[in-house]
């Protein structure tokens, strides 16, 4: 269950209110390519450049939020998947407009950085979907679950960075059948 950009979570029988950072991160990511589309054809006046960075910078935001939306567990690796390529894809316009002398060390490290932290929580989240939920459970399965089992958050850290939490999914078997937590 979604309220604007936080994620409910159940843990221990307490209900808990977590912040969507992937999502959030890739809002704000967009807003910097839009940003970054308006400088360079207004200061720089360059126009093909501008629009496939712009283009493929905010699309994965937009993948992101459809992923909420996803019907199978496939489903949603597969946009998240596409959201990783179009990240990827980003990557190499900001290196492509640096090296080209069209964006200054500073922003591109800058928008780098945000975006190497974007691609290191998109990479962790499909491997963890794919390590942890079994085939036969798909998304539904877990939302229409969500209110029975109890969910548990686990630290993740990227890099030299805080850790920050993010709620597994596990396939255990107990006693009153399966348990996802």
């Amino acid at each position: 269950m979604k309220i604007e950009n936080y994620s409910l979570s159940i843990k221990h029988g307490e209900l808990r209110m977590g912040r969507n950072i992937v999502k959030d991160k890739s809002f704000d990511f967009a807003v910097r390519i839009v940003n970054l589309s308006k400088y360079l054809t207004e200061q720089k006046r360059e126009y093909v450049l501008s629009r496939q960075i712009l283009r493929s910078g905010t699309a994965v935001g937009a993948l992101i939020r459809e992923a909420e939306q996803a019907e199978s567990k496939a489903d949603f690796i597969h946009k998240l998947a596409i959201a990783l390529k179009e990240a990827n894809e980003t990557d190499y316009w900001l290196d492509l407009l640096y090296k080209t002398e069209y964006l200054e060390d500073k922003h591109h490290q800058s928008l780098k950085a945000y975006l190497t932290e974007l691609l290191k929580l998109l990479t962790s989240i499909i491997k963890t979907i794919n390590y942890h939920l079994p085939q036969t459970l798909n998304l539904v399965d877990i939302k229409l679950r969500i209110n029975t089992h109890n969910w548990q958050s686990h630290d993740v850290a990227l890099g030299d960075q805080q850790p920050i939490k993010r709620i597994a999914m596990v396939r255990r078997q107990t006693t009153e059948g399966i348990d996802i937590r």
